[in-house]
């Protein structure tokens, strides 16, 4: 038990099986196709836990952005420098918790965001 066993043809696969339940990879966007955006809260509605996958840009010297998972901090990316730096976040997010990508300062680029629900 807990072994993964796959086969056949995966190319165009968008979700796979975990304990009968389907997840899928979701990027950057809700049901409705809207994307993920900065300075908003987002909540866990699928009953069951969710990983977030976030890359964060700056550009320029005191740029700051946090991410908070239950309004609790959680990660960040800083840019203490004067080129461009990205920072990779990847988070678990209980069912029925909220998540956020706040930026503090600055402008933050919102590179990529994608979660498996």
């Amino acid at each position: 038990d807990g072994d993964l066993e796959v086969s056949g043809n995966l190319s165009g696969m968008s979700g796979f099986d975990l304990g009968q339940k389907m997840y899928e990879v979701k990027y950057a966007g809700d049901e409705n196709g809207n994307l993920r955006a900065k300075n908003i809260t987002y909540k866990n509605t699928t009953g069951r836990p969710i990983v977030i996958y976030i890359i964060l840009g700056a550009s320029t010297i005191s740029n700051l952005a946090h991410i908070n998972i239950d309004n609790t901090f959680a990660g960040y990316l800083r840019n203490d420098n004067s080129g461009f730096i990205a920072n990779t976040f990847v988070g678990l997010i209980p069912s029925g918790s909220t998540y956020k990508v706040n930026e503090v300062s600055g402008t933050i680029e919102l590179t990529a965001w994608a979660e498996l629900r």
